[in-house]
């Protein structure tokens, strides 16, 4: 309502908006709305709703069935699913070395987020809630860096990592889905500002010459 010019007055539970919850400005442009998920119906609403869709793609394996479920969502409504965005979260490690690329905050990561993801996302990978238990256990018992230790190479996989060439064949993949986009999140590798430059010069690179 506010991008929109109007008034967005709202008596809610949590909050409230007066009569002078306004732009003071027209708005230049129409301003795209992407809509974020994993599960099936956030899925299909950001296909039917949004102007792009953000999918949770964790782990990336999870691409195929999240675009399949974003375009159902397109066509349910009506609109051509060729048109919606689709840029799909990742988390990424990169490091000249495969090895150097699983830091500690990576397996933190997935130990504090894994329990927490879809059954089917996990599945994608093999995995369950169940694989978890022991790792969501020692998180709340003994915290984070305990829970980490309990991360095993599976649990990984719910991560883009490697060497640029390990990410780059995970990112075709990702691409041949659907995904029209990525954004990339934490925790970048070893050396963030290294990690960043080997994104740079090599991933995008790559992408952009084919």
């Amino acid at each position: 309502m506010l991008l929109a010019g109007r008034v967005a007055e709202y008596n809610g539970i949590e909050f409230r908006w007066s009569k002078e919850c306004y732009m003071r400005f027209q708005s230049l442009k129409k301003v795209p709305i992407y809509i974020g998920g994993q599960g099936d119906k956030m899925l299909e609403y950001s296909g039917a709703a949004g102007d792009g869709a953000l999918p949770l793609l964790y782990p990336p394996e999870f691409a195929e069935y999240a675009v399949q479920k974003i375009r159902a969502g397109a066509k349910m409504a009506g609109r051509d699913p060729s048109q919606i965005d689709i840029a799909g979260c990742v988390w990424i490690s990169v490091a000249k070395k495969k090895e150097e690329a699983i830091t500690q905050s990576l397996k933190e990561l997935v130990a504090y987020f894994g329990p927490l993801l879809g059954k089917k996302g996990l599945a994608s990978i093999g995995l369950t809630h169940d694989d978890f238990r022991e790792v969501q256990q020692a998180f709340k018992e003994k915290g984070i860096k305990e829970a980490s230790q309990l991360v095993n190479e599976k649990m990984l996989n719910l991560a883009i990592y490697g060497t640029p060439d390990d990410c780059i064949s995970k990112i075709e993949k990702l691409k041949k889905a659907g995904v029209t986009h990525l954004l990339i999140g934490a925790p970048l590798g070893p050396d963030p500002k290294e990690s960043i430059k080997l994104i740079g010069e090599q991933i995008i690179t790559y992408f952009n010459e084919i």
